[in-house]
């Protein structure tokens, strides 16, 4: 006659009746939850209308050139450590404040009053452009080969151009003037 009443319809009657009691809740409370719902959405419009456009550039430098005749299958490139240690260690002189200052120094970008207070010696312009630069630049490698991604962020797109396009010209004029720096007395080619 009647379905015998174990657990299972138990525990759906609760849960039926509860979601009856909390739609009708919701129901008489509607006009008060649409309006914070609509508050809520207004306040973070407003929020990231107010942020700040955030303009980002890219470029991509070949630091060096693999050999063709020398170059192993792919599945054994990960063990020539060779090529991988000078791309390291050009990728960490580009990430040290020595090459950022100079960055700052050779483009002329320490006298730009987007990235540094201007009411200061050049000396202090040259060391707040060069630590603003090397906090904002970032460096990515491309795979397994010898291009390096250079990008940064600014909120001004001109400025975040000049940055990037930037740092190849000073790379590579400091890598033709390093042997020459070692030896001042002996300007030949080491």
């Amino acid at each position: 006659m009647f379905p015998q009443w174990n657990a299972s319809y138990i525990f759906f009657f609760i849960i039926l009746k509860f979601n009856e009691s909390f739609m009708m809740l919701i129901w008489n409370k509607k006009f008060r939850i649409i309006f914070t719902a609509g508050a809520i959405v207004t306040v973070l419009g407003y929020y990231v209308m107010q942020m700040p456009k955030v303009y980002s550039a890219k470029t991509t430098l070949l630091l060096g050139e693999s050999s063709a005749e020398m170059s192993l299958p792919q599945g054994l490139a990960s063990f020539a450590a060779a090529g991988d240690s000078k791309l390291d260690t050009y990728l960490q002189y580009m990430r040290s404040s020595q090459f950022a200052e100079r960055v700052a120094e050779q483009s002329g970008l320490m006298f730009r009053a987007e990235l540094v207070n201007q009411n200061q010696p050049d000396s202090a312009k040259r060391l707040g452009a060069a630590q603003r630069l090397q906090n904002g630049l970032g460096y990515s490698r491309l795979g397994e080969t010898n291009m390096v991604d250079v990008t940064f962020e600014s909120t001004t797109p001109q400025l975040a151009a000049d940055v990037v396009n930037a740092v190849g010209p000073v790379f590579f004029e400091y890598q033709q003037q390093r042997p020459y720096l070692y030896y001042p007395m002996n300007p030949k080619r080491v």
